[in-house]
């Protein structure tokens, strides 16, 4: 018998995610060699837009070679600071890890409902757009997700920073490249969310993602039973309240936001989403209402959860009308 946080007989071999310090464990390192290419394939490729669905072929050539540059720049960046600050890596390699691992249990646990679709963003609107992938929620109604899994306050400032000063000037995101059935080319007015949950959450979640998709030898025997245990666990997973809640209360802050400063054509569309995540938070939340409440002081106690409340309220509760005189002295 396999003991819980083993991969291998007995306990000599623990599975470990997300330590606070050092290099990737074992098992970080082999189930990012397994999940990267499971992302990856699934990416909105370049290769698959014609002249037809975007301004010209000339536009995804240039598009390419940014993209090329930018990865180079990154690798660049890596290399000097795994001179200079190896656990400073080891944060940067973990985050891409656990964006992963996320992207993974919204598509496996269908945490935006069954008929919902969860697209990889392209690496251009990746890299340039900052959008890890676009929830489909059918044919015409997108929503973009970004996620933080540094727990950096100011990373998250940084990018309600950017949405704010979008809805100031009287637009959402752009989705540069987008492929479904029925549409190839750009989205216009996506809202653009961030999600995240801290290191506890993450690491719970890889577990669980360990056991669905690892086939080493010693998980070999038993892996139907782990796979169908950790797949039912990924679907109830708090995470998936994490983050619902957290895209409810930024999509309620665009919409104060939007009616405040005077962009109020954004709010029907932001309002569409706002009503689509509440009914699939009315669709998933327990029924009784002490395990509601619960559930709901739990979700409270997340780090990432907690810093994303705040910077809402920092970046549009508490600004100021002064403010966008700077804001426009800015630009």
């Amino acid at each position: 018998m396999i003991e819980k946080g083993t991969i291998g007989p007995g306990a000599e071999k623990k599975v470990e995610f997300f330590p606070l310090r050092g290099d990737l464990t074992k098992s970080e390192t082999a189930l990012s060699r397994v999940l990267s290419p499971v992302i990856d394939r699934q990416r909105i490729s370049l290769a698959s837009f014609g002249s037809g669905d975007l301004a010209s072929l000339d536009v995804i050539t240039q598009d390419r070679e940014k993209i090329k540059n930018k990865k180079n720049e990154i690798q660049a960046d890596k290399a000097m600071i795994a001179r200079e600050d190896k656990e400073h890596l080891f944060s940067i390699e973990r985050g891409l890890l656990a964006e992963e691992i996320i992207i993974y249990c919204m598509q496996q646990g269908k945490w935006f409902g069954d008929a919902a679709k969860v697209r990889v963003a392209s690496e251009y609107d990746d890299l340039f757009n900052g959008v890890d992938s676009i929830i489909e929620f059918d044919n015409t109604r997108q929503l973009a997700i970004g996620i933080d899994t540094t727990i950096s306050r100011n990373k998250i400032n940084e990018k309600f920073q950017g949405i704010r000063e979008k809805i100031l000037d009287g637009k959402l995101l752009e989705v540069k490249y987008f492929k479904n059935a029925n549409f190839s080319g750009s989205l216009h007015n996506v809202p653009l969310t961030v999600i995240g949950a801290d290191l506890g959450a993450n690491a719970s979640l890889a577990r669980l993602v360990y056991d669905m998709e690892m086939t080493d030898q010693f998980y070999s025997k038993d892996k139907p039973d782990r796979r169908e245990k950790a797949e039912e666990a990924i679907r109830g997973h708090i995470s998936q309240f994490i983050i619902l809640l957290e895209i409810k209360l930024e999509l309620e802050a665009f919409k104060e936001f939007a009616i405040r400063f005077g962009q109020g054509h954004l709010v029907a569309r932001l309002d569409a989403d706002l009503d689509k995540i509440k009914e699939i938070l009315k669709e998933r939340m327990p029924k009784n209402r002490e395990v509601r409440q619960r559930l709901l002081a739990e979700v409270q106690k997340d780090e990432v959860f907690k810093l994303i409340r705040q910077a809402l309220r920092v970046e549009f509760t508490e600004w100021e009308e002064s403010d966008i005189f700077v804001a426009k002295i800015k630009k």
